[in-house]
């Protein structure tokens, strides 16, 4: 009989609020349901744009890598085009000969133009 009597119990639970105060809670539980899905939409687009961005960061590491290695091929690729057996090969497809004897032009009184009256 006691379990009984405590499983239903004898007061009646009212509602003890008055309309200002529940329309009061049910604004204040609106804003706050807004206000939360508010920062998880704004949280959700942070971590998208910050995870755009690494990825952006890490295509631009490999193109700045592959630019790297192009680099250290063309510099060697200009150093063999560049070599002194191959420049010897283009003066003569180019006609030029070897200069024998050299003879130079002496320039006297450090003059190059006399002026004559």
């Amino acid at each position: 009989m006691n379990s009984a009597y405590i499983l239903n119990p004898t007061f009646v639970l009212t509602n003890r609020f008055s309309l200002k105060w529940r329309v009061f809670f049910r604004l204040f539980w609106t804003l706050c349901v807004v206000s939360i899905i508010t920062l998880l939409v704004f949280y959700i687009s942070q971590i998208n744009s910050e995870i755009s961005e690494r990825y952006s960061i890490k295509e631009h590491e490999k193109i700045l890598e592959r630019v790297s290695n192009d680099n250290k091929n063309l510099g060697m690729n200009y150093f063999q085009v560049n070599s002194l057996e191959n420049i010897v090969g283009l003066l003569k497809t180019l006609n030029f000969e070897e200069a024998g004897n050299i003879s130079y032009i002496q320039v006297l009184d450090n003059k190059v133009v006399v002026k004559q009256k």
